[in-house]
């Protein structure tokens, strides 16, 4: 990737310094400043030449420097961004020695060549891929968090939910996408929702 990105990355470093452009005999100089990078997180680790298994490698996260095994006992207090000049030092070390340990350490497996655009800022000016990271990771923790309140203040009951559930299905027009019945297991968090993250959406509008 690094390759094919570098003609654009060549562009707009021209664009930050200036584009003379003459009209009707007159000279203007236009100036443009690289904003942001939108993309998933598979493309954007990509760009930023970071690791792309989410599942194995250890710190996933391109904010932050949490442990993968941390994920379930997360203490905001050991919370420690990633800051850009940090992330250019390590990749600038890792190219020098690829075969450095600090390549799984800290995720990065290369010097991204879009750091060279000025004035563009690695960690907060590649954001949140929210598609993603909400509707397949957090949605699913949430919508148990709102069942479960709902069941211990006596609002709902599963068999309501249920029957809910099963209206829903039947008015929508791609019916497959919602689940048949949720089980308490799943709603006190014993129990994983394994189906696409469309099929959370769906249900989130019980």
């Amino acid at each position: 990737m690094q390759k094919a990105i570098r003609p654009i990355i060549r562009d707009l470093i021209a664009a930050y310094e200036g584009i003379q452009i003459s009209i009707d005999g007159t000279l203007f100089t236009f100036f443009k400043k690289f904003l942001l990078v939108a993309g998933d997180n598979k493309g954007i680790h990509e760009l930023l030449e970071m690791m792309t298994s989410f599942s194995s490698m250890a710190r996933f996260c391109r904010f932050c420097y949490i442990h993968k095994y941390e994920r379930s006992n997360f203490n905001i207090k050991h919370f420690k961004k990633r800051a850009h000049h940090q992330f250019i030092e390590i990749a600038r070390i890792i190219s020098r020695n690829p075969s450095t340990t600090i390549k799984s350490i800290f995720s990065q497996k290369g010097f991204p060549y879009i750091s060279y655009v000025p004035e563009f800022n690695i960690i907060d000016q590649c954001p949140v891929d929210t598609a993603h990271s909400e509707t397949e990771g957090h949605m699913k923790e949430e919508l148990q968090c709102l069942l479960s309140f709902l069941i211990k203040q006596n609002k709902i009951t599963m068999s309501q939910f249920n029957t809910r559930l099963s209206k829903l299905r039947k008015a929508l027009e791609i019916a497959e996408y919602v689940p048949d019945e949720l089980s308490l297991d799943f709603v006190q968090g014993r129990k994983e929702y394994m189906h696409k993250a469309d099929e959370i959406y769906y249900l989130s509008f019980f």
